[in-house]
């Protein structure tokens, strides 16, 4: 199995992120997350060494930084999230 890279500023998060998963049409912003086995190869900074690991979450993730920047100001945008709009926990950081 070909293992891929995992960057480093994910936070320790419990899937893998790939540019698959997030795509736009029409102008909408699409992130989606499936059940996917991802095999990789991590970099443990202890010590300083990759090694082999897997994430059983796919998902895209979007970055702004140094792309948006903006001093002041209100950003307003509108979010379809999954599950019930009662349940906590739906944002994973």
């Amino acid at each position: 199995m070909a293992f891929k890279y995992y960057r480093a500023d994910t936070n320790d998060a419990l899937h893998y992120y790939s540019n698959k998963n997030v795509q736009t049409t029409n102008g909408v912003l699409n992130i989606t997350s499936e059940l996917k086995d991802n095999a990789y190869k991590a970099f443990n900074e202890k010590t300083k060494k990759y090694y082999a690991d897997a994430k059983h979450v796919q998902s895209g993730m979007v970055q702004g930084w140094n792309k948006f920047c903006m001093v002041g100001g209100i950003v307003e945008f509108s979010a379809k999230l999954p599950g019930k709009a009662t349940t906590g926990g739906l944002w994973p950081a």
